[in-house]
């Protein structure tokens, strides 16, 4: 009996042998042809050359999401920043690829020092500068949830101190088309 773990994975294959058989009454001998069999355990969630369907409906492919860990900032004090995590609700064997864009909303790339986070190859990331910023803005980018984590490394927004007297302003962080090779 094979036990419904929580993690998200793969097929894995399990294989029994036949060796060295003994009778006390005479000689055995291993059919060479029959020494062996092979079982398939496919997760709940996979569809599997015979598509299994063990009836587990809840299953436990991740789902992924981003929050604002520390959603307040303040220009011009040492609370400047804003911080996202992008996080999956369950395990996986593999690592989970997330795309991300930020949303500027009433926020102008002006308004913004850096952006810092890890990208989906490891390397950490430090957007500065409008141009940059607005680049990022167009285009986002990838982070990485690894194999056995819920969590990427965060996302944390540096906000600039203008002159400007303005009201509060609101940007977003999105994720999109997670994929996971399992």
């Amino acid at each position: 009996t094979f036990a419904d773990d929580a993690v998200f994975e793969g097929s894995e294959t399990l294989s029994v042998s036949v060796s060295n058989p003994t009778n006390p009454i005479g000689a055995v001998t291993v059919d060479a042809g029959a020494s062996s069999a092979d079982a398939t355990i496919y997760d709940e969630d996979s569809d599997g050359l015979d598509s299994p369907t063990p009836g587990d409906e809840l299953g436990d492919a991740p789902v992924v999401s981003v929050a604002a860990t520390d959603d307040n900032a303040v220009e011009g004090t040492s609370n400047n920043t804003a911080v996202f995590t992008v996080s999956q609700d369950n395990v996986a064997e593999d690592d989970t690829t997330v795309e991300i864009s930020l949303s500027l909303g009433d926020v102008e790339a002006a308004d913004i020092t850096s952006i810092s986070y890890t990208d989906a190859s490891g390397a950490v990331q430090t957007v500065t500068g409008d141009v940059a910023i607005a680049a990022f803005v167009a285009g986002g980018d990838s982070v990485l949830i690894t194999a056995g984590a819920t969590d990427a490394p965060v996302i944390t927004v540096t906000f600039a101190d203008d002159a400007v007297f303005e009201g509060s302003e609101t940007l977003s962080v999105s994720v999109s088309n997670p994929t996971n090779p399992i």
